[in-house]
């Protein structure tokens, strides 16, 4: 999604960046002294990351004032709760960019400026839109940050993108109004062009002039629109109530404007899908999801399998299944490492969680285990040979937590590796890569009920040691299932939820990835030298790579949510 912006934040937010930043680069910038190139400098600066260039096109008294200032007012209106330490002003670009000027004379100016920026920090574009006020200050244009100066605007003055007039104002009463409504349109930072007037109302006191114009937008065909002046009469000549000046879309327009957004929408969904092949087709395997229950259903039994082509199979896979109607909706899903079988589980009954596993096309479906009632399923995952789930299982009784063993194959009831207590609860579980141990961590509450969370190590047998502290930095005050996991070669893990780390095991060293918010199921994919570690953000699957840090989001699932609707019910094995 694409929402408009205020370039004035952007100024001060990147400003501030920009200068705790300053590389050096060189940069190609307009350095013709017109309006219009000072105001690609200040871009062109921005883009460069050269705080030089970039107080070289703006006004002496807007170098003065404190622009470096950073709120936290603004880091939350531009970057949510990411503060400017956690910006890399490297990743930022501006695209798709152009420059009109809207009116000048000799010592004011309006440049009307359209784009994009692109931050590739948090894997986010927005479009934005602003009119520039650049003063010419002793022979020298420069960049007004304060944009309070004004041009009165004159009949002759019109709009630089094509004719302001397709018919010019011929009666006094249209004069005025066109003089008004081009006032109006820098006020309100819109573009338009090819104006007609209509007079529909003058009685020689009052008078109402139509406009119909079209109104100029970035990388849009013009929209027909239309808007409304007043005027009065007063002391020899007609005066417009430029407060009330009203603008629409015509039919016309209005009709243009929906054929473009549903063009726009389909080139969207045609390039993201292209995208997520892409990088499917690039990683490998298959991506397994609950989709989105919008209805609410609480027997709600749909899996999603999105290939590595690109095609997507939705089934039932408690179709074949004996009183599959008493089954709620599935609450757990995992992908074997082989890519071919699903491990689900749902509750029946009184709180009776069941482990299930099903092939790709759900026709193939088997009951693993029914565990008692009062019970539910914390987290499960597979063993990497494919032989074990691990089961984290919770009780609305007395008692902590469960850690549980079990076969893959049916009849064999598995057995129970640790028994909690109610202030030492399991959470979130991941396997070794040679299937041979467990890591768990263990939410422990003290006497002043705050929790803290343990990294935990278990052996088949149950015997366990304690790897360190979970960082605090990490939790966000609770966890979730699938909160972290384990490097290839056992010497990292990698952090989720509340941020993307790696925490190598051999010295405790902690590196910081990406600050994005939350971090569900992060997986790391090894693909010959290439380190990319994949994970789950509200509903977008993204992809970091570890080796140039950049952070794509190719995929966006419509699926059910949990732990508040921040994290899917996915898996994904690369």
């Amino acid at each position: 999604m694409h929402t408009k912006v205020s370039i004035n934040q952007i100024f001060t937010s990147l400003l501030a960046i920009l200068i705790m930043s300053t590389s050096g680069c060189t940069f190609n910038a307009d350095n013709s002294n017109t309006p219009i190139g000072v105001s690609r400098k200040l871009f062109d600066s921005m883009q460069a990351n050269d705080a030089n260039k970039y107080l070289d096109a703006i006004t002496p008294q807007d170098r003065q004032q404190p622009n470096f200032f950073f709120s936290q007012q603004l880091v939350q209106a531009v970057y949510g709760i990411v503060g400017l330490d956690k910006i890399d002003a490297s990743k930022i670009r501006f695209t798709n960019m152009s420059y009109q000027l809207v009116d000048s004379n000799n010592d004011v100016a309006h440049v009307a400026v359209q784009g994009k920026i692109r931050d590739l920090n948090f894997a986010q574009e927005q479009s934005f839109s602003e009119t520039l006020t650049v003063l010419n200050i002793d022979g020298t244009w420069l960049v007004s940050l304060g944009g309070d100066a004004e041009i009165q605007p004159t009949a002759t003055q019109g709009v630089v993108v094509g004719r302001r007039d397709a018919t010019p104002p011929k009666t006094p009463e249209q004069i005025a109004a066109a003089d008004a409504f081009q006032q109006y349109s820098i006020s309100q930072s819109f573009l338009y062009q090819n104006a007609r007037y209509n007079t529909t109302q003058n009685d020689n006191s009052f008078a109402t002039v139509v406009i119909t114009f079209e109104l100029v937008q970035q990388d849009i065909l013009p929209l027909e629109a239309s808007g409304t002046v007043n005027l009065r009469y007063i002391g020899g000549s007609w005066k417009a109530d430029q407060q009330n000046i009203t603008v629409n879309l015509t039919a016309k327009g209005q009709a243009t404007s929906d054929a473009i957004d549903q063009a726009t929408t389909v080139a969207n969904n045609q390039q993201e899908k292209a995208t997520a092949d892409a990088i499917q087709a690039s990683l490998g395997g298959t991506i397994i999801y609950i989709p989105s229950n919008d209805s609410n259903n609480s027997n709600y039994h749909q899996i999603a399998v999105r290939k590595v082509d690109g095609t997507i199979d939705q089934f039932d896979p408690l179709a074949n299944i004996a009183n599959a109607q008493d089954y709620e909706s599935l609450d757990q899903i995992n992908l074997s490492s082989d890519g071919k079988s699903i491990y689900f589980s749902a509750e029946i009954g009184d709180f009776e969680p069941t482990l299930f596993v099903t092939d790709l096309s759900g026709a193939n479906t088997t009951l693993i285990k029914k565990f008692g009632n009062q019970r539910f399923f914390e987290s499960l995952a597979v063993s990497p040979d494919n032989q074990e789930v691990a089961v984290i299982v919770g009780s609305f009784l007395a008692g902590g937590d469960e850690l549980w063993l079990i076969p893959t194959t049916a009849g064999n009831d598995g057995k129970s590796l640790l028994k909690g207590d109610q202030n030492n609860n399991l959470i979130s579980l991941t396997w070794n890569s040679d299937s041979k141990s467990i890591y768990a961590l263990s939410g422990r509450q003290a006497d002043n009920n705050q929790m803290s969370y343990h990294l935990m190590k278990f052996d088949l047998n149950g015997n366990s040691s304690e790897i360190g502290q979970y960082p605090t930095d990490y939790t966000d005050n609770h966890l979730m299932e699938k909160a972290f996991s384990l490097s290839p070669d056992g010497q990292d893990i990698i952090l989720g939820w509340g941020g993307l780390g790696l925490l190598h095991l051999a010295d405790g060293t902690l590196t910081n990835l990406t600050q994005t918010h939350p971090v569900c199921n992060p997986k790391w994919v090894k693909n010959g030298n290439n380190n990319r570690i994949v994970f789950a953000s509200e509903n977008n699957i993204m992809v970091y790579d570890v080796k140039d840090g950049t952070l794509t989001n190719p995929l966006t699932i419509p699926s059910s949510m949990e732990v508040e609707g921040l994290c899917p019910l996915y898996d994904w094995v690369p």
